[in-house]
């Protein structure tokens, strides 16, 4: 049965005497139960993490977003009116500001993004005592070719960190971002460390770095309430 929450998303949740995921997975990191040899994590999110689960449920309008959460039965008809007063209409309206949009970014990537983080750098590990490092980041960087009106969407970081040349010309914004990503994800494999300049996350030190256009880093404070 799949374990799907507003707060962490979990694996499968499994029974029987051979069962491991036995219980949310956030609930068992709080424990500090993960690899001890797990000492340094990359957690990241993108700008627009939620259009391209708006656009596909067809979710562009405010009154497409409160029908979908009153008749839907995703959530209480309590916590709906809470979402929807949350979520409210930003004008001019688009789809990346869409309510189900901004909704479906926080509460499905940018929420449990940060819950994790807290749990790894602020939680010792079971077996070895140590906190993990975190490393947090922010996409503002997107690909072009794929916009079609979906921003920096979910899973747009993978063609930048792979670097999929095939997405654009070696003069376009995407080259420059793709090596600075492709640089620092190849330099944390190998030492645990991405980038000199990226400041470790921290409860007490809530900061992401930002990657813009071209490759452009910077640490941003962040309020994670």
């Amino acid at each position: 049965m799949a374990n799907h929450n507003l707060a962490a998303l979990s694996l499968t949740i499994e029974t029987g005497p051979n069962a491991i995921w036995t219980e949310q997975t956030a609930e068992k990191l709080r424990k500090g139960d993960w690899d001890e040899w797990v000492e340094e994590v990359i957690i990241g999110t993108n700008e627009d993490e939620g259009t391209l689960f708006a656009f596909n449920l067809k979710l562009l309008t405010p009154e497409a977003f409160q029908v979908y959460l009153k008749q839907g039965g995703l959530v209480p008809p309590s916590v709906a009116t809470t979402i929807l007063a949350t979520y409210s209409a930003i004008s001019p309206p688009s789809l990346l500001n869409a309510p189900a949009s901004r909704f479906f970014a926080a509460q499905f990537f940018v929420n449990p993004a940060f819950n994790l983080a807290n749990t790894l750098a602020g939680t010792e590990n079971a077996r070895s005592g140590k906190k993990a490092k975190v490393y947090k980041y922010r996409l503002r960087a997107g690909v072009t070719r794929l916009d079609k009106g979906l921003g920096i969407m979910h899973a747009i970081d993978l063609g930048l960190v792979f670097n999929t040349a095939s997405l654009w010309d070696v003069t376009d914004a995407e080259a420059g971002s793709s090596k600075v990503m492709g640089d620092m994800w190849v330099t944390f494999a190998s030492t645990g460390v991405p980038n000199p300049e990226w400041e470790l996350y921290t409860p007490k030190a809530t900061t992401w770095l930002t990657i813009a256009p071209g490759g452009a880093i910077s640490n941003e404070l962040v309020d994670n309430q």
